[in-house]
């Protein structure tokens, strides 16, 4: 079967390659893949990042590169503005697809809106996927189609849902790109980590990133926490 051509995914809150439904679905779709995350300089009308959630984007983020390096993906840095470096990201690539995990903010649903509108205006395909909730904002109604008005009923609707989620596992290897890693910014470049002074010492002793060790530090919770 041919390939479906380049397909770009769209980094932001979900830095990880288990049961992410739109790494999986680009995958899925043939063709080479590649990871896109932009640093906004204008975080959607967010605070900057202070320094600690910074040093742990730095974390994450080589975490990420690692573990998409194991199934061909690379992983695209960019700072600035996503509305313009998508539809950039994508002509360079050729990127015939773009796919992210949703996100519920009202400026973060505005930007990707904006971003969507651009790529379709570009002819390319474009679609997003529930990354991180049991259920959608707009699922969970009552059995005439209202929203709930009391907690009990709607906890017993959203934990039916819940019942029925299946992981996704992690994806098989994408097929390989020829020579991605030559642009982009390095993390580095970002200047993320504490150098003077370190001050990270007792986080590095302490925290472990990607979703390997999240998944580490959930059976043991579940072991011993719980």
């Amino acid at each position: 079967m041919k390939p479906a051509g380049p397909a770009l995914v769209w980094f932001r809150n979900d830095l990880r390659i288990s049961d992410n439904p739109a790494l999986s679905a680009a995958i899925n779709r043939g063709g080479p893949v590649a990871g896109l995350y932009v640093l906004e300089t204008e975080r959607d009308g967010a605070r900057p990042l202070g320094a600690a959630a910074s040093w742990k984007l730095h974390g994450a983020l080589n975490a990420l590169r690692d573990a998409l390096d194991t199934i061909n993906v690379p992983l695209i840095l960019m700072r600035g503005s996503s509305n313009d470096i998508l539809p950039k990201i994508a002509e360079i690539l050729g990127a015939r697809a773009c796919f992210w995990n949703r996100r519920y903010e009202p400026a973060a649903i505005a930007t990707d809106k904006s971003v969507m509108a651009r790529l379709k205006d570009s002819g390319i395909e474009v679609m997003s996927w529930n990354g991180s909730l049991i259920a959608e904002p707009w699922q969970v109604k009552t059995k005439t189609g209202g929203w709930y008005k009391v907690f009990t009923p709607f906890y017993k609707a959203a934990r039916a849902s819940a019942d029925q989620l299946q992981p996704i596992g992690t994806p098989l290897a994408a097929q390989k790109w020829q020579s991605v890693e030559t642009f982009g910014d390095t993390l580095e470049d970002w200047g993320l980590i504490p150098t003077k002074p370190d001050w990270a010492g007792g986080l590095r002793a302490n925290w472990s990133h990607g979703d390997e060790a999240a998944q580490n530090r959930l059976s043991l919770f579940l072991q011993e926490g719980l």
